[in-house]
């Protein structure tokens, strides 16, 4: 099994006792060290070169005792106390006189954090582990605190991974480069035979395990002091990128030392890093240019290894069981803080959320399922937007097989009950698999009229909809279905599909939602049981399959042209005749559907942008780069800013702040607003972890229904107050909840008040962007990061201090908006299509807000963007689109295009496929 625990990035943080009075710094320093008693390594005088310790990126919560995880509820020791325990005083920090091995010496905070994880995991998941792994634990313990340091610090980057001995002591500061040299060689050295013992913090919890057995004799850490390229090559690899150690070793060379060795090869070439390995390979195996004219083809790379082994020492975790007991035990942690920990171990030191709960059940009982449920979270990883359609069909028949397997063979009761669970199904490979297999069907490119390629993906949409998992997916699927069905089949089998999907849920429909190969697990019900119903679609796609049920009805009548007649078609589905009459319910529901969709969009507005600035001429019109402008101050200006400036200027400047946040807003207000209704610990199995920062079953399906009578009494409250109650009421729960972690929720948008902060000169990460979004490169993502999330004001007018607080925002939106725009991320968490703008005035006779989705020249409206924006329509938000065009816009022309199009609709011909 390969799992994969979040490394630390390019950071040499110690920990240090936290003080709770102290304010939390936006980055992380190196000026202080930890001691404890516990090492054993020799070393000299203590010399610390940092001068004042900093606090950690947050306030510590927790601390773990004698290998017990207590609840966040109990009171933290004092800081006094703490500080006490693990910092030496000044006198003995100065003393003149060498420390001898038994003094207090530093751990570091990637040690520190390492035993904790493993403390908190034994426990419940001791069971899960190898003899020979438990073991390995055991002779983790034995190492020195050298060791120790120097493989917890290599165990957090990304494995398999060669690192160049010198200059570890630069870096890992608690080592220092001697000992980081001594280090490296103990660790390379076979694994000593280990005795049952009780000392070290883990002895009492191993001793729980039965592991009587000697532990492997492979070492630590591969030192190419030691090797041989050779027995390099000679030690295989688990993974894609490489097939050895011998060619990993060659893909930790620079570039420039690579490209050296091409030339004398005879490659000239210039390319990328992974391209120049591969061809550089290929040249080794064929040429005889390095004095191997008498040995077999392989031989060229070992020459190439042999080279990149005298260029310096390398270091690189072995693939041995103490990795693969640490990395099992810290990749179980993470799943059950649900993901939270993925950037280091460093979570340990963030404020999570004050809740008390029974200790559930864990979510692995045997070894087989967790390493099932790890091999086919691998698969959904990789960058579906790229896909090629070789890459696509690899993929989707490595899932449809993991899938198919998982469905027929379910390990044991525990896996089969966790499979009927409403929300912990997600932790099986099933539900894996399912989601690999919709990323590889539904980012693949068109299969044309490959009929081999159409076969498969229509064999995979029927497997995909017949396991009744991913229900959030399901509409997608459908309308994927009626397309290829409709291709290959003709329209009356795909207008059947499309009216299944349309019923499902509904009372009047059939029990079994689709007839198709297997009976498995809706993702409410049990497995097997299929008497139970499946949920009604989300509207959007059932906006989606109402249009394709007109088109195929219009296409499947026989006779007769009338205006009306693809409703007679539809009343002749199997679906529609479920209730015994004559079907003209299913008819009436698409009528109602496709006029709902029609009037979804509300008011457009067009805007031209050489009113407010001027298009740039990129300077590669083939990359599909961030539409940009220059304003007329000299600014340089997005899309959304550009419309931002209409916004301030029209109507007298009736608003007077603004800020794109894509619906980021929304989400910090859902974590303030409804985080008793979050961490309510009365739906059970929601909670696992005291390190979860919301339950397992937010952005599921079954989040709100198991809620729903708190979140109503909730959401009725903010419906029925005031603009002034709705403000207060944010003010009051941001200062309780402030910096506590929370699902969605950035505190660093806002100050200590609940004021929105200026922009950051340090650049946010790429993944904050909104999910969907592609960007032509990772500068772009960056610079496109940096630019969104700030407020903006208008230069008009004054803008108070009041107007520029999280809760002025709230109250401007009111509280019937705010109430429903929750409501719908109860339903559907994970929503996309939330309005790009937000704009409101509060500091005027009536606060207004108004929500804006922007459109550029050549983009177009999805139907997750008209259900937000008629949802916040209908409970009384001011929500419309703007259009913004390079040229002028002129409206008798925009009323034709509008008529139009509204023709076409209405005809199904701009809906189909």
């Amino acid at each position: 099994m390969t799992c994969y625990l979040g490394y630390v990035a390019d950071s040499d943080e110690e920990g240090t006792a936290i003080d709770p009075t102290r304010p939390t710094p936006k980055k992380r320093h190196h000026d202080q060290v930890i001691v404890t008693p516990e090492s054993t390594a020799k070393r000299g005088k203590i010399e610390s070169s940092r001068k004042e310790g900093p606090p950690p990126k947050r306030q510590t919560l927790l601390a773990f005792t004698d290998g017990k995880v207590p609840y966040l509820n109990e009171t933290p020791p004092a800081p006094e106390a703490v500080e006490a325990t693990v910092r030496p005083s000044i006198a003995e920090d100065q003393h003149e006189e060498p420390i001898s091995s038994t003094s207090k010496l530093v751990e570091g905070y990637t040690l520190r954090d390492l035993r904790r994880v493993v403390s908190a995991m034994l426990p419940r998941y001791g069971h899960l582990l190898k003899k020979e792994e438990v073991q390995a634990l055991r002779a983790f313990e034995a190492l020195s605190l050298s060791g120790q340091q120097l493989f917890a610090r290599l165990l957090c980057r990304k494995w398999p991974q060669w690192v160049p001995a010198k200059g570890l002591g630069a870096r890992y500061r608690e080592l220092g480069e001697e000992e980081a040299q001594i280090a490296a060689s103990e660790l390379a050295q076979p694994l000593p035979q280990i005795v049952r013992t009780t000392s070290g913090s883990w002895g009492p919890l191993l001793d729980q395990i039965d592991s009587r057995c000697a532990p492997p004799n492979g070492p630590w850490l591969l030192d190419s002091a030691r090797e041989t390229a050779s027995s390099l090559l000679q030690r295989p690899l688990c993974v894609s990128s490489c097939e050895n150690f011998g060619k990993l070793l060659l893909s930790a060379l620079p570039v420039g030392e690579l490209r050296r060795m091409g030339r004398g090869l005879g490659l000239a070439e210039r390319c990328g890093k992974s391209q120049l390995l591969e061809k550089l390979c290929e040249a080794a195996k064929q040429q005889r240019l390095l004095q191997v004219s008498k040995k077999p083809h392989t031989d060229g790379i070992e020459a190439l290894v042999s080279q990149a082994l005298r260029s310096g020492r390398w270091l690189c975790c072995a693939d041995s069981m103490g990795r693969h007991a640490l990395m099992v035990l810290g990749e179980l942690f993470r799943i059950e803080s649900c993901g939270a920990a993925e950037v280091s171990y460093v979570l340990f030191t963030t404020k999570w959320p004050q809740f008390s709960f029974q200790e559930a059940k864990p979510l692995f009982t045997d070894r087989d399922s967790l390493d099932a449920f790890v091999a086919a979270r691998s698969m959904t990883g990789e960058d579906f937007q790229r896909y090629t359609l070789e890459g696509a069909e690899k993929d989707a028949c490595a899932a449809e097989e993991g899938l198919q397997r998982a469905l027929v063979s379910v390990a044991n009761d525990f896996e089969a009950a966790k499979l009927r669970d409403p929300f912990r199904r997600r932790f099986t490979a099933a539900w894996r698999y399912a989601e690999a297999l919709h990323h590889a069907v539904t980012n693949s490119p068109a299969v044309g009229h490959d009929q081999e390629l159409q076969a498969a993906k229509i064999r995979r949409l029927k497997l995909l909809l017949s396991s009744k998992l991913c229900p959030a997916k399901r509409g997608r699927w459908y309308a994927e279905l009626a397309k290829e069905l409709a291709r290959s089949e003709g329209p009356a089998e795909a207008l059947e599909l499309a009216a299944r999907g349309l019923a499902e849920g509904m009372d009047v429909a059939p029990a079994s939602a689709v007839d198709l190969t297997s009976e498995v697990a809706s993702s409410q019900e049990v497995v097997g049981t299929p008497d139970e119903r499946l949920r009604v679609l989300p509207r959007d796609a059932r906006w989606d399959l109402a249009r394709r049920c007109r088109t195929l009805a219009r296409q499947a009548c026989q006779t007769g042209k009338a205006k009306n007649a693809w409703k007679s078609r539809l009343q002749k589905t199997e679906a529609a005749r479920q209730d015994a009459s004559d079907g003209k319910w299913l008819s009436d529901l698409a009528s109602r559907l496709i006029e709902e969709e029609d009037h979804a969009t509300g008011p457009v507005r067009n805007l031209s942008a050489s009113k407010l600035g001027l298009p740039q001429i990129a300077p590669d019109s083939g990359k599909c780069g961030r539409r940009m402008f220059d304003g007329f101050r000299l600014e340089e200006l997005t899309v959304e800013e550009l419309a931002m400036q209409h916004y301030f200027t029209e109507d007298g400047g009736s608003f007077q702040c603004g800020i794109h946040c894509e619906g980021a807003i929304l989400r910090d207000l859902f974590g303030i607003l409804l985080f008793d209704q979050m961490f309510h610990c009365s739906v059970e199995g929601a909670f696992v972890s005291a390190f979860q920062d919301a339950p397992l079953d937010l952005g599921t399906e079954a989040f709100y229904p198991s809620r729903s009578t708190a979140i109503e009494a909730r959401l009725g409250e903010l419906a029925a107050m005031s603009a002034g109650d709705v403000a207060a009421d944010v003010r009051q729960n941001f200062r309780r909840l402030q910096g506590w972690r929370i699902r969605g929720v950035r505190w660093d948008r806002y100050d200590a008040t609940g004021m929105f902060l200026p922009a950051s000169s340090d650049p946010p990460s790429p993944n904050d962007e909104k999910k969907g979004e592609s960007e032509s490169s990772a500068d772009e993502v960056t610079k496109a990061a940096t630019r969104s999330r700030v407020l903006c004001t208008s230069s008009a007018v004054e803008v108070s201090s009041e107007d520029r607080h999280l809760a002025a925002a709230a109250g401007a939106m009111g509280g019937r908006a705010l109430a429903a725009a929750l409501r719908l991320l109860c339903e559907d968490y994970n929503s996309a299509g939330l309005p790009d703008l937000l704009l409101w005035s509060w500091q005027s006779t009536s606060p207004r807000a108004r929500f804006v989705e922007v459109k550029s020249e050549r983009d177009t409206l999805a139907r997750r963007q008209r259900l937000w924006l008629s949802t916040l329509r209908a409970a009384g938000a001011e929500a419309e689109v703007c259009h913004v065009r390079d040229g002028h816009v002129e409206e008798v022309f925009q009323n034709k295009i509008r008529q139009r199009r509204k023709r076409a609709a209405s005809e199904g011909s701009s809906e189909g496929f």
